[in-house]
């Protein structure tokens, strides 16, 4: 019997371990999508004498290609998701990460580097509108 109640507590831990990873995973699913960040995204404020930001994400729910865009000042490469921080890998492969505040479908707020607690709506186009001076 000792043998037989080793191996039912294996599986019934196995048994856990499964389920804990398949509900974390989904969870985490549902967030990216709810996320949905591939698109364009505005900033909602920018501080006091700077240029909007405004990013295009391309790609798949947590990967892909960027393009940011400030004056005049564009800078592409590879955007992921890690955990809850979006990281930006660009051509010189330096990264910068930033922590991701999901507020509710089609917006979120970015918190690091030099965007600390900016807010960005998505744009509901594909055009990505250009400051003129």
């Amino acid at each position: 019997m000792g043998r037989i109640g080793i191996l039912l507590g294996l599986m019934a831990i196995a048994l856990i371990v499964v389920t804990w990873f398949s509900r974390t995973n989904a969870a985490r699913q549902k967030w990216l999508a709810s996320l949905e960040l591939p698109g364009s995204w505005a900033q909602d404020a920018p501080p006091e004498g700077q240029a909007p930001v405004f990013f295009l994400f391309n790609g798949e729910l947590s990967k892909g290609t960027y393009e940011l865009r400030q004056q005049d000042t564009v800078t592409q490469g590879k955007w992921r998701i890690s955990q809850s921080s979006l990281i930006l890998s660009d051509s010189n492969e330096d990264e910068v990460s930033y922590e991701i505040r999901f507020f509710d479908k089609g917006k979120i707020g970015l918190d690091g580097a030099d965007l600390d607690h900016q807010t960005f709506s998505k744009q509901t186009d594909n055009i990505v509108p250009l400051r003129r001076t």
